[in-house]
């Protein structure tokens, strides 16, 4: 259809569609970017910083035993504080230095890796689950982002060579949206569960045959900024997947668009037929293996995908839906269906408001 409409209408999306390089930079520096925030995330848990300490229920007693035997009524309870861990001096620091090798005897700092001692059974495993699960939304997330921009694009070129938009129910973006929603905030819940069994995985520190429960720096209640900001990614990803896929014109400037289309294209822009996705996808499956029999099931595959792979000209798909459009016109809708009704509407809104002038005149 190479009418003028077609040909401005190609030369303003030249200037308004993003080119591949643009998309490809955006899912790389996109991707290296979570990655690292995600890295850096865990690796802020990396050093344990012990603040309080409850000392053994033998420590206590013996203590308020010998308090009572001298009379000097210094008992102390299980309470949780700093001064705790060095109640018997340096001995608990010492033992602390022998466990996780802090370097001191008088330290009460050491670092653990995100992934655990040998000893730790499960940090592991979690960490696993969280590179899986990341990955998991993340390769599906930037390729959905690559293939958005190849169905935008092809959507807008169709309408420029064709005046058919297509567009109808989107259930599998609908179905991806509910898929990021889901597994964001798993994995959210993930980074929670993770931060809660790190922190009760060495909290409990033995010492000289008895047991100190401590306290750490950066525990769950001391993380939630941390948390909060590096989740927000996973709440707002759906959002803007909903943005990339609610409406395939809308990164069309209706500026730009008068800049590059004269008045005669403008006015072409109601004669543009509206085609639902599913009947496009039909019209395609059925007509693609009849044009290309001795095609390969893949290459097939590969034509009948529009909107996924580029084996199928956009020429092709316009010759397809122009042809099916004059055997078949009752499944074209035009784009201004409630043109009539509006201008009814704004008939009726005048004589309404010429009556109510009429009314005040007299």
């Amino acid at each position: 259809m190479n009418d003028q409409f077609t040909f401005e209408f190609n030369n303003y999306l030249k200037v308004s569609q993003p080119k591949p390089i643009r998309i490809i930079l955006t899912i790389l520096i996109g991707f290296g970017l979570l990655m690292v925030g995600e890295y850096t995330f865990f690796s802020n848990f990396d050093k344990m910083q012990i603040v309080g300490c409850t000392l053994p229920s033998v420590v206590i007693k013996n203590n308020n035993n010998n308090s009572s035997s001298n009379g000097s009524g210094d008992n102390i309870t299980n309470s949780n504080s700093l001064e705790n861990c060095f109640y018997e001096g340096f001995k608990f620091t010492t033992c602390v230095n022998q466990q996780f090798n802090t370097g001191s005897n008088y330290s009460l700092a050491f670092s653990v890796s995100m992934l655990g001692l040998p000893t730790d059974k499960y940090s592991s495993l979690l960490i696993g689950f969280a590179v899986i699960l990341f990955f998991g939304i993340q390769l599906i997330y930037q390729g959905m982002h690559y293939f958005n921009w190849v169905k935008r694009k092809r959507i807008q070129q169709i309408l420029s060579e064709s005046k058919i938009f297509l567009n109808g129910n989107k259930k599998y973006e609908k179905r991806l949206t509910i898929y990021f929603a889901v597994t964001g905030l798993f994995y959210i819940g993930l980074k929670v569960i993770w931060i809660i069994y790190r922190d009760n995985q060495y909290s409990n520190i033995e010492c000289d045959g008895n047991i100190y429960n401590v306290n750490f720096l950066g525990t769950l209640s001391a993380s939630v900024g941390t948390l909060i900001t590096s989740s927000i990614a996973y709440i707002i990803f759906p959002l803007i997947f909903i943005g990339s896929w609610i409406n395939y014109l809308s990164d069309l400037d209706f500026k730009k668009m008068t800049d590059h289309l004269s008045h005669e294209s403008i006015k072409q822009i109601k004669h543009i037929s509206v085609l639902d996705f599913d009947k496009y996808n039909k019209i395609i499956d059925s007509a693609i293996p009849q044009r290309h029999p001795k095609d390969s099931k893949f290459n097939l595959f590969l034509r009948k995908n529009t909107f996924s792979f580029f084996k199928t000209p956009i020429s092709e798909i316009v010759e397809i839906l122009l042809s099916y459009k004059i055997s078949n016109p009752q499944d074209f809708e035009p784009m201004l269906y409630n043109e009539s009704k509006l201008s009814k509407s704004f008939i009726s809104s005048s004589d309404h408001d010429n009556d109510e002038k009429d009314k005040l005149i007299n």
